[in-house]
């Protein structure tokens, strides 16, 4: 159906796809796919519902496992540990949402429904990985998203592959710990300044994307002129200002 291609370029005659078949109409001559991701909807028949497939469910209310769910008139399950990609305890604001899901378990026996959020969202950041490192380059500017923090810098999502901010990248002046400019959840923009050969290790900055200070330094203090400044360090050999 062409509709499980919204939000996606539709591939052109010849393309090659993978696809998973959902039924086989001799009468119509036919067999009917879908993409691996595409949504399906799902009446209440068990006999419609099968392990992988991408439906639509609506979120009827929590329990102490995790959140009850309507795939169409089946009643379903959603583990808290599938819900999304880090675990998240208080789910109540999840209720009376729409969403879409990945079956994990449909056993009409036993009128088992387990579906899994999770699963879908890390088919998404897959995709969207393969697309970023494709097109990755040191000296790219990037959007991120702080994911976390720790004594020695920080971690930044850029939608599909994490990359690192080195507390020595955060500023041109001295800071005892990356919260004092960054905090988890905040969007900021990083510079690409290195990429290992497997590029599993990508290195960001967040200076770099504003001017040195040491850039007019020369030109702003002159040798002998008289300047105020605040005594930020001391040492024993002398004191940093």
């Amino acid at each position: 159906p062409l509709k499980q291609f919204e939000g996606k370029e539709v591939p052109a005659v010849g393309t090659e796809i993978n696809v998973v078949v959902q039924k086989v109409s001799p009468e119509e001559g036919l067999i009917h796919v879908s993409l691996p991701s595409g949504r399906q909807k799902v009446q209440g028949n068990w006999d419609a519902v099968q392990i992988g497939m991408v439906v639509d469910c609506m979120i009827s209310k929590t329990n102490k496992g995790g959140l009850e769910v309507n795939v169409g008139s089946l009643r379903g399950f959603m583990p808290s540990g599938q819900v999304a990609l880090h675990f998240i305890e208080n789910l109540e604001s999840f209720v009376g949402q729409k969403m879409s899901v990945k079956i994990l378990e449909a056993n009409k026996a036993k009128r088992n429904l387990i579906v899994s959020r999770r699963a879908l969202l890390l088919e998404e950041r897959a995709e969207a990985e393969q697309k970023i490192l494709a097109t990755l380059e040191v000296g790219q500017t990037l959007d991120g998203t702080v994911k976390t923090i720790k004594d020695y810098g920080a971690f930044i999502d850029l939608g599909g592959v994490d990359g690192f901010v080195h507390i020595g990248q955060m500023s041109w002046q001295h800071i005892k710990h990356p919260k004092e400019v960054l905090g988890e959840g905040q969007a900021v923009q990083v510079k690409v300044i290195s990429i290992s050969d497997d590029k599993k290790k990508i290195g960001l900055s967040v200076k770099q994307l504003s001017v040195s200070p040491w850039e007019n330094a020369a030109s702003k203090y002159g040798v002998g002129e008289k300047v105020t400044g605040t005594v930020t360090r001391l040492t024993e050999f002398g004191a940093f200002v």
